[in-house]
């Protein structure tokens, strides 16, 4: 009888199907005294050179489609506006889960745009 696979590994064959080589998925964060881990993702360049953010969401079978949906916006942030994981990240966890669709523009994006610019403050402008 074939093996059961665990919930992560089922994951990460998602990411990989979904996204290509070079993104991971693991548990980090998790001790004796804190039991609570996160999600850290990583993605491995062509170079060989490796980018990290740690996740808000908890390492459980639970999370991993939300784990999965995480993967795909901050892959969409990175593609879309040219920025590094660690800038797609910081404005992931901003943005809303499910901005609102017609009508006026949604009303936390100036204040999210001014976080963002200030975050890149003091940064090369090239």
């Amino acid at each position: 009888m074939a093996q059961r696979q665990q919930w992560f590994e089922i994951l990460r064959l998602s990411i990989q199907q979904e996204h290509g080589k070079g993104w991971s998925v693991r548990e980090i964060g998790a001790t004796e005294r804190n039991p609570i881990s996160r999600a850290q993702l990583t993605r491995i360049w062509e170079n060989r050179t490796r980018s990290s953010v740690v996740l808000s969401l908890e390492w459980k079978a639970t999370n991993a489609t939300a784990i999965l949906t995480a993967v795909s916006r901050l892959r969409t942030l990175m593609e879309e506006r040219k920025l590094r994981l660690k800038d797609a990240n910081k404005l992931h966890i901003e943005l809303p889960a499910n901005p609102q669709q017609g009508g006026d523009e949604f009303a936390g994006w100036p204040e999210v745009a001014s976080r963002f610019l200030k975050s890149k403050e003091g940064e090369s402008g090239t």
